[in-house]
């Protein structure tokens, strides 16, 4: 799926995510639970030193 600028982009820095085991990323066995994605999405956020964001839209996909 190709990613489109969000007009949101405008007043804010606009990062996609691509969670463990969806789209691109490896298949690799993982717990698949709210509480490990919310770890691996601070963890990128601590990486790259974003302490406050915000999630403004989202999908697990089918």
């Amino acid at each position: 799926m190709e990613q489109k600028p969000s007009p949101l982009s405008k007043h804010f820095r606009c990062i996609a995510i691509d969670l463990p085991g969806y789209g691109k990323s490896s298949k690799s066995l993982h717990p698949g639970t709210m509480d490990y994605y919310a770890e691996v999405v601070i963890k990128l956020m601590d990486k790259l030193g974003i302490n406050k964001f915000n999630i403004c839209g989202h999908s697990m996909g089918e």
